[in-house]
């Protein structure tokens, strides 16, 4: 599996073979299917650098108004907006700059949505027994969810998901991805075993365990 450059600080290719390799003993088990999607980014930015740039080019004209007011003519005003523009464009593109300017909410906001998008649109909500599972988890946002089809959901509490994702937390907070990923698939694997144990083999619905997607990926920019 090709690992990007983005994620390979979190996981290592023995780590993504152990996921996906855990994922398939489950699959054996239990008619179920797991997917981890692993976003780069799930909030739209596309819009930050324009914002910044204005801001520091009128920033900039406003410093040279107020010391250099009588001393400046109009190419040299041109010239530090200019200066301003390229600036902010610049800055608007570091990750610390950019997490200043997005809401916690915001960004809940947007990984809740992209999940959501995702569960529906690569199948993980059509299986025959409607017991898939999507675990997304975004990057950037430092958040991911955990969305379950019907079936699944009808038979188990949600209190006992809450557990999982808490447990799951605890593991991500300490930058422990590939542990709290295996925690998480622990109490998927008991659950699907519980209300949905295999008794005949069947073709693998989703033909991949573990996804890295790009922002390209969920059409965000």
């Amino acid at each position: 599996m090709d690992l990007p450059g983005w994620a390979a600080k979190y996981l290592s290719q023995r780590d993504c073979q152990q996921i996906i390799s855990t994922i398939r003993d489950i699959e054996k088990k239990a008619h179920g299917e797991i997917l981890v999607a692993i976003s780069q980014r799930s909030t739209p930015l596309y819009w930050l650098p324009w914002v910044s740039s204005l801001l520091f080019g009128l920033f900039f004209l406003l410093i040279l108004s107020h010391f250099f007011y009588e001393k400046s003519d109009y190419l040299l005003q041109v010239f530090i907006f200019i200066m301003g523009l390229v600036l902010g464009n610049i800055i608007a593109r570091l990750p610390f700059y950019q997490k200043i300017w997005i809401h916690p909410l915001w960004k809940s906001h947007h990984v809740k949505q992209k999940s959501l998008f995702y569960f529906w649109s690569h199948g993980v909500s059509r299986t025959p027994s409607q017991s898939g599972i999507l675990i997304y988890i975004s990057l950037w946002e430092k958040r991911f969810e955990i969305l379950v089809d019907r079936g699944l959901s009808s038979k188990v509490k949600q209190e006992i998901w809450t557990q999982a994702v808490l447990e799951g937390s605890q593991y991500f907070k300490k930058k422990q991805f590939s542990q709290g990923l295996l925690s998480i698939l622990e109490a998927c694997s008991h659950l699907l075993e519980t209300h949905f144990h295999k008794n005949e083999e069947k073709e693998n619905e989703l033909h991949e365990e573990l996804k890295f997607l790009e922002p390209e990926d969920l059409g965000i920019l």
